[in-house]
């Protein structure tokens, strides 16, 4: 399958309310050789006041940002979408990209009357490369060169990334210069880490993901938290019920044995604790796991393979125990609230087959 490297410049970051202005798309081959590239620019929806923080990232003069010369923002969501249609299908990769990229886009196809969801249909995969960077520091350090700053912690910012590993990137917030960027880094632990790459390509397919978390009785769960890796061995105690592509995980370093006999009042409020020792992942947003026979030591803290094995199975083995444990997390929840704001009802709900194929009409 091929792969579409992409990067967004925006007026800020609220989703929703703010718009992008730079796109930028550089499709690859399977073994990312360069086959096309796609940019377009939009001028400033009237309603839009864009963030000063922003505008001194992007080095973007208002003059530019108000040229008649450049497109509507309407005409170029229009012509995004036609290009990433022709890429599909395709694994679309960004840096930071599930998070902010992929959603300023589905925020902006769902304003422009579009189907949102683009890079998830179409048999298109997703997946982020700052998760790849920061897996790649956090499982196979010595594949990258990770810079720290003052305190000593590691940073995954882009431009500094890239410098520290040779990797030319002259226009930092530029769109096309980010993707190029972002596929040079690609590139390099590629080369290095066959392995750790060959696991981000086939987790950037949520059915695999979905098989994997279902089939396996136990995996490690990496999750990156201000910058920094946390391992965790669990195992999927069943499906979220308030979301078809989320998944209820335990730690296995808990007591399967204890909280068999706790009661449901104690359960519940045992998994209110910070940290708690349920995790969630979404199937389609391309997490970071590792089978339980490629997880370091490191990675299981201080708990040996057999006991985490025996302790996935017990629970595996115990339906009851799970359908418990999954409605005592679920029963904590504070409902959802909907946002008075139109622009903010992306998640409220699905459209249906017919509103689909009319906004599938180009």
């Amino acid at each position: 399958m091929s792969f579409v490297f992409f990067d967004t410049e925006t007026t800020g970051l609220k989703h929703g309310f703010d718009q992008i202005l730079h796109f930028a798309a550089v499709r690859t081959d399977a073994d990312l050789n360069e086959v096309g590239r796609f940019e377009v620019r939009s001028r400033l929806m009237p309603h839009v006041l864009p963030h000063p923080s922003a505008l001194l990232t992007n080095a973007l003069p208002i003059e530019r940002l108000v040229d008649r010369a450049l497109e509507s923002h309407y005409v170029m969501i229009g012509r995004i979408r036609h290009a990433l249609l022709d890429a599909s299908p395709a694994i679309f990769v960004g840096f930071n990209s599930i998070r902010f990229d992929e959603e300023m886009l589905r925020h902006a196809l769902f304003q422009n009357l579009y189907p949102a969801y683009l890079t998830s249909n179409h048999r298109n995969c997703r997946a982020d490369a700052l998760s790849l960077m920061m897996a790649a520091d956090a499982v196979s350090p010595a594949q990258l060169v990770v810079p720290r700053n003052a305190d000593g912690g590691p940073t995954f910012r882009l431009p500094v990334l890239a410098a520290a590993n040779g990797i030319a990137h002259e226009r930092a917030h530029d769109a096309l210069s980010d993707a190029l960027a972002t596929l040079d880094l690609c590139r390099l632990v590629r080369a290095r880490s066959p392995d750790l790459w060959q696991r981000f390509v086939r987790f950037s397919n949520k059915s695999a993901v979905a098989f994997f978390v279902d089939s396996e009785e136990g995996f490690v769960l990496t999750e990156f938290y201000g910058a920094q890796a946390y391992h965790a061995p669990v195992t999927c105690i069943g499906s979220d019920p308030d979301q078809a592509n989320g998944r209820l995980c335990l730690s296995l370093h808990e007591d399967i044995a204890g909280l068999a006999a706790m009661t449901d009042a104690e359960l519940a409020f045992h998994l209110s604790a910070k940290p708690s020792p349920m995790r969630r992942l979404r199937v389609n947003a391309a997490p970071t796991l590792t089978a339980l026979y490629d997880a370091s030591d490191a990675m299981l803290d201080g708990v040996t393979l057999d006991e985490i094995e025996e302790r996935a199975r017990r629970l595996q083995n115990d339906a009851g125990l799970r359908a418990r444990l999954v409605a005592a997390y679920v029963a904590r929840r504070e409902p959802y609230p909907v946002s008075p704001h139109l622009e903010g009802r992306l998640y409220n709900g699905f459209p249906g087959p017919e509103d689909e194929a009319r906004g599938e009409v180009p």
